[in-house]
């Protein structure tokens, strides 16, 4: 249990701690894209993706990494950042990992920072 002096995580801080650990799962840890894991991340965020979008992902779904070419991984990565913060992202999948490790502000948008911020403590 908790102290007194121990702080429990706001909802909307457990939300994003959870969004961030699903993220490092599918992105750095597991094998291949879940749009399982992507629909609960944007349900999460209180994120609405547009059908189109979620169609073409879903095209994806349990597709290893390893049998995409880099330009996809890349695309597939940053789009789901994108749809999940709502700001562009000019990164590769192996950049978005690295983010987890060590976030750098001057790479990335206000709000991919701030998610990705939020979530550093969490794993």
């Amino acid at each position: 249990m908790f102290s007194k002096k121990e702080k429990r995580m706001t909802d909307g801080d457990f939300g994003k701690a959870a969004v961030m650990q699903s993220l490092h799962k599918m992105f750095a840890v597991g094998g291949h894209f879940s749009i399982c894991d992507f629909d609960k991340q944007a349900k999460v965020m209180g994120v609405e993706v547009p059908k189109e979008e979620r169609d073409r992902l879903c095209l994806f779904h349990c597709i290893n990494w390893n049998e995409m070419n880099k330009e996809l991984r890349d695309e597939i990565c940053a789009r789901v950042v994108e749809v999940l913060t709502g700001e562009r992202v000019e990164l590769s999948k192996n950049e978005i990992i690295e983010l987890f490790a060590g976030v750098d502000k001057k790479k990335i948008g206000g709000k991919v920072y701030r998610l990705l911020k939020s979530g550093e403590n969490s794993g």
